[in-house]
């Protein structure tokens, strides 16, 4: 793939930002989950590092959602004619802790775009830099890697 044909160079430095509150209930799940008493979590505590992808939960209708579970393409990532889009890879720094009862917020920027060609076909490589912050500042720095590969033969994933 040497052209760009859906745009992707586009995408590059386009942002969104959200905001969150660290409830209690996603840390007691978590606690659970890992066979600890979920009741010992309480507002203040300080999240164990990582806990924040807990946080941030993508809402969207029914219907703005694409065959993969996940909300269509081109809104904030690019659009793809490619029909997998999946996880390749992230580097996090922290730097603050975060607290249970916190406010916080999220800035998400599109920070490179690359089509290259591989032996399964084409492929993108998307990096996504997510920069989270507390009432400390920042407390967590985050690059995920995604790949868009192209959907098998016979599948209608968009």
């Amino acid at each position: 793939m040497t052209e760009d044909p859906a745009g992707f160079e586009e995408a590059v430095g386009r942002q969104r930002s959200e905001q969150d509150e660290l409830s209690l209930f996603p840390a007691r799940g978590m606690r659970a989950l890992l066979d600890r008493a979920p009741e010992a979590t309480r507002a203040g505590d300080v999240l164990p590092w990582g806990w924040h992808w807990l946080y941030f939960r993508p809402v969207a209708l029914q219907s703005e959602l694409a065959e993969d579970g996940h909300t269509r393409r081109g809104r904030f990532l690019p659009g793809a004619p490619l029909g997998r889009r999946m996880w390749a890879g992230g580097t996090l720094r922290f730097f603050e802790p975060l607290r249970v009862g916190d406010k916080v917020e999220r800035v998400s920027t599109i920070t490179s775009v690359t089509a290259k060609e591989g032996r399964s076909g084409d492929l993108v490589f998307v990096t996504v830099g997510h920069r989270i912050s507390g009432p400390g500042g920042l407390a967590c720095d985050e690059d995920q890697h995604l790949v868009y590969r192209s959907a098998p033969s016979g599948s209608t994933a968009t």
